[in-house]
């Protein structure tokens, strides 16, 4: 199969297909491969207002701050969390919607529209995409950086990639590993394939992950350009078709083989079986809109399953001792920062219960500590 990013019509592009809904929640035990937007960058024009661009792409402008700084060009933008509208520019420039990895899941916490659903309104307007990046997560151990290392190390590819980068990230404070990547092509090109350990980056960060989650590797594919127009068109037309169009890219950039003892033709050489495996499952995955990262439904799922017996044991330990919890309980509450924010918000959004802002947030954790120094002195009193 050759994928040809350059299918789409003119015409199809501007198509009003009628979007699929694809928020699902995940389970690694029933979906060993899950696909999903990372990374969305897109130049709209012919808006009147920043709110009304905001408004459009299915976000509430009263949760956007006004940065006075820009980049690309433009001299201000608005930001709520990594999703950022950059405007101010030429008068031809339009505004710069900007949505990091980060900004994505975000948006899938927040945003009023599917994948499918904001990209068809977008191809209807005047637009270019500069950047879209689409991944691919691993959950059964289809894929195993080392294995990949060798493969690249040994020769074992066939690609239209001159090159790879191999980056390994190591932790100063204790020579751990924090994360291996593996890059195929330039950031700056059409499209880069790159490889890395999610699970591993995620745990480099402290970040608690899914009770059972043991493997966790992802494929990023990122697009600029027509690349990126052409797969956003596809997205919006049919998410289910995520699947084939991944496909269809790794299929024509990388393939990983199998060295012959006889054949020194590396066109002939058998395609390794583990990426045949990993690609037959990626033929059939479609777009997800749900990542395997910490939730307070997952930490709740966590510390009931988990920790429990501990905290008995703890208990029991020491006699009953309330105030080593709530000294447990300060000592966590200090450690909170924005991105917990970002979870709680997640979770009150989920029960339609009102956003705290940062200022709100804050004053809510001293009056945590406050508090709960308040049931410390309380306990020694009645001890």
């Amino acid at each position: 199969m050759v994928f040809d990013l350059k299918e789409a019509s003119q015409n199809e592009r501007y198509s009003s297909t009628p979007p699929y809904s694809n928020r699902g929640a995940l389970n690694t035990e029933e979906s060993p491969l899950r696909s999903l937007v990372d990374w969305v960058s897109c130049t709209l024009k012919k808006f009147e207002s920043v709110e009304s661009l905001i408004s459009f792409i299915g976000l509430e402008f009263d949760k956007f701050r006004e940065v006075e700084s820009g980049k690309y060009g433009y001299k201000k933008h608005v930001r709520f969390g990594h999703i950022a509208v950059y405007y101010d520019g030429n008068d031809d420039m339009g505004m710069f919607l900007d949505i990091s990895g980060q900004g994505c899941r975000e948006y899938e916490a927040f945003g009023s529209l599917t994948w499918s659903e904001l990209f068809t309104k977008i191809i209807a307007k005047d637009f270019n995409f500069t950047r879209l990046d689409i991944a691919v997560d691993d959950f059964s151990g289809y894929l195993k950086m080392s294995t990949i290392k060798a493969k690249v190390k040994n020769g074992e590819v066939r690609s239209r990639f001159k090159s790879a980068i191999d980056i390994t990230k190591v932790q100063l404070s204790d020579g751990s590993s924090g994360g291996e990547t593996l890059y195929m092509g330039s950031a700056s090109s059409r499209i880069q394939i790159r490889f890395y350990d999610k699970k591993l980056e995620q745990e480099s960060k402290d970040r608690v992950l899914d009770e059972g989650l043991d493997h966790w590797v992802r494929v990023e594919i990122q697009m600029r350009k027509e690349h990126a127009n052409a797969v956003a068109f596809m997205i919006a037309k049919n998410p289910d078709s995520i699947g084939d169009c991944v496909l269809g890219i790794l299929n024509n950039y990388v393939t990983f083989c199998v060295k012959s003892k006889v054949d020194s033709n590396k066109a002939r050489w058998k395609v390794a079986k583990f990426w045949e495996k990993f690609l037959n499952g990626v033929g059939k995955i479609s777009l997800s809109m749900d990542a395997p990262e910490l939730s307070i439904e997952r930490s709740e799922s966590w510390i009931v399953r988990q920790t429990t017996p501990t905290l008995a044991m703890l208990y029991t330990a020491f006699e009953g001792d309330m105030t080593k919890f709530t000294n447990y309980l300060i000592n966590g509450v200090n450690k909170m920062d924005d991105k917990h924010l970002e979870i709680i918000n997640r979770f009150r959004l989920k029960q339609d219960l009102e956003l705290f802002t940062q200022d709100q947030y804050h004053d809510l954790l001293n009056k945590n500590v406050y508090d709960l120094v308040g049931v410390s002195k309380q306990i020694k009193k009645t001890s």
